[in-house]
């Protein structure tokens, strides 16, 4: 996220890398960084301590106060954390349905709803919750990261 909030705001910004998110607050809280992007469960556990700026998905009910990029101006620049289910290329079909039958019927029940929440994260919507959302989702992800990280001259170290 940091390459495409950079590009789009035109700046050359360093990145720092840090050996996860806890050092990354730390940075963050002790000014020896600007900015940093986080899942929402980090900057709730901060939220007294640091300022959230933007969501740079759609909005959150985790963070409803919290504006979104798109209504800041940034209405190129959409980025989300998302978990998926997959399975080796060429499984059946059947076996594909029968996964995302349970993992939908999953995501109904109340403890998984809960411990979701609890974790900061969102349920999908249905409208993005299907095999046949996934496929192109995947390689749409793939195309804008592979232009983002050339862009940027970032290398393997």
């Amino acid at each position: 996220m940091f390459l495409i909030i950079n590009r789009r705001l035109g700046i050359n910004a360093n990145h720092i890398p840090s050996q996860g998110t806890a050092p990354a607050i730390q940075d963050l809280l002790n000014r020896r960084t600007d900015y940093m992007c986080e899942t929402f469960i980090s900057i709730k556990m901060i939220a007294d301590r640091a300022q959230p700026i933007a969501i740079m998905s759609e909005g959150s009910k985790l963070m409803p106060n919290v504006p979104t990029g798109h209504e800041q101006g940034f209405s190129d620049v959409e980025v989300s954390y998302w978990r998926a289910l997959f399975l080796p290329k060429g499984a059946s079909t059947n076996i594909v349905g029968k996964l995302h039958e349970a993992a939908v019927q999953a995501r109904k029940t109340a403890g998984v709803r809960e411990r979701f929440e609890a974790a900061g994260s969102e349920i999908v919507r249905e409208d993005r919750s299907s095999p046949g959302f996934l496929g192109p989702f995947v390689n749409s992800a793939i195309r804008k990261w592979a232009e983002t990280i050339k862009a940027s001259g970032a290398a393997v170290q």
